[in-house]
């Protein structure tokens, strides 16, 4: 299946959902506010894992920003995961990474 579809589809549902009733008629917040929290999950897993955003998020400038937030954050996770300095138990602060 081709990456990012899903999230795709729920977030232009819930961009034609806000444009037809605006504000926060029976949960269409929610319903963007998952899409951008999958959009930023799988750009987490993707910097993890090295991988490039997925097409479909790149024309829709909130699915591409959510997805560099979690991409910054999953690489964060990776160094810091890797430092033998954030890993130790008896260094309280790691002096690379604070």
């Amino acid at each position: 299946m081709l990456r990012g579809l899903n999230t795709r589809l729920d977030f232009a549902k819930a961009k034609l959902l806000l444009s037809i009733y605006g504000g926060d008629e029976d949960g269409v917040n929610d319903e963007m506010y998952a899409a951008l929290a999958t959009a930023e999950s799988d750009g987490f897993h993707d910097g993890i894992a090295g991988r490039d955003m997925p097409a479909l998020y790149r024309d829709e400038q909130p699915l591409a920003f959510f997805w560099e937030k979690g991409q910054t954050a999953g690489i964060e996770h990776q160094i810091m995961s890797d430092c033998p300095q954030c890993q130790d138990r008896d260094v309280l602060i790691c002096p690379v990474h604070g």
